[in-house]
């Protein structure tokens, strides 16, 4: 019997390249100093996305039934949505919506959720834009 290619994971895997390759065009206006952490971001995300996809292609096991809900398409649909809105309003309202979101979607729920997303938000914002000097909106 031939073996069945994981669709799923295949798509996956090529819209995370995609996004990294997205992510690291978009550094490109950052000075050298403060690019570099999005550029290995988007370097480490390429290669994450690419070994996925190349895994399914190369594994083709049979599909199996999956119980959870769909929420790497959510993750992805909330990192774009990160991405096209994050000059808009500002890296503080934009991180802290993000951060909540990807924390409700990995299941936290109420006060913590809040805690987390804003505690997240001002450690990235005092070691990038306190720490580090970068630019942000």
């Amino acid at each position: 019997m031939l073996p069945v290619i994981r669709l799923p994971d295949v798509v996956s895997g090529l819209a995370l390249a995609l996004l990294a390759v997205v992510y690291y065009v978009g550094s490109r206006g950052l000075p050298e100093g403060p690019a570099f952490f999005p550029r290995l971001l988007s370097g480490a995300l390429l290669v994450l996305g690419a070994t996925i996809a190349l895994r399914a292609l190369r594994k083709g096991t049979r599909p199996q039934r999956c119980e959870t809900t769909p929420w790497p398409l959510a993750l992805v649909g909330l990192t774009v949505a990160y991405a096209l809105t994050f000059t808009q309003i500002g890296f503080l309202a934009s991180t802290f919506a993000y951060t909540a979101g990807v924390s409700f979607l990995l299941g936290q729920r109420g006060v913590r959720l809040v805690v987390l997303a804003g505690v997240t938000t001002l450690s990235i914002y005092a070691l990038l834009g306190l720490g580090l000097g970068a630019p942000l909106p």
